[in-house]
C-alpha cells in the first residue's frame, strides 16, 4: 500500500451512557444527548390504554388490530403474542 495514499474512511468506538435500555434512551444518545435519568412511565401494566382510544385508532388507521395493550419489550411481546396475529 502506498504511504502516500489519500485517506478515504475513519472508524470510532462508543460505550452507552444513558441509564435506559430503551429505543428513544438510545435514539436521544446517538443524538448526543444522553438520558442520565430515568423515564418516567405509566404504573398501569394493563390495559394501558383506553378501549375507545384503541377503536378509535383502529378504524382510522384501518388497522386489523393491536398487540397486548401493555407494558412491554417489542421483541418479548412479539414472541408472546405474535403467533396470534
Amino acid at each position: 500500500m502506498d504511504g502516500n495514499a489519500e485517506v478515504i474512511g475513519a472508524y470510532a468506538w462508543a460505550h452507552e451512557m444513558s441509564s435506559g435500555k430503551d429505543t428513544p434512551s438510545g435514539h436521544w444518545e446517538i443524538a448526543g444527548v444522553p438520558v442520565l435519568f430515568e423515564w418516567d412511565t405509566s404504573p398501569i401494566t394493563k390495559n394501558s390504554f383506553p378501549q375507545e382510544l384503541l377503536d378509535k385508532l383502529v378504524e382510522r388507521a384501518n388497522l386489523p388490530g393491536y398487540l397486548g395493550n401493555c407494558h412491554s419489550s417489542g421483541t418479548v411481546i412479539l414472541d408472546q403474542l405474535g403467533e396470534s396475529t
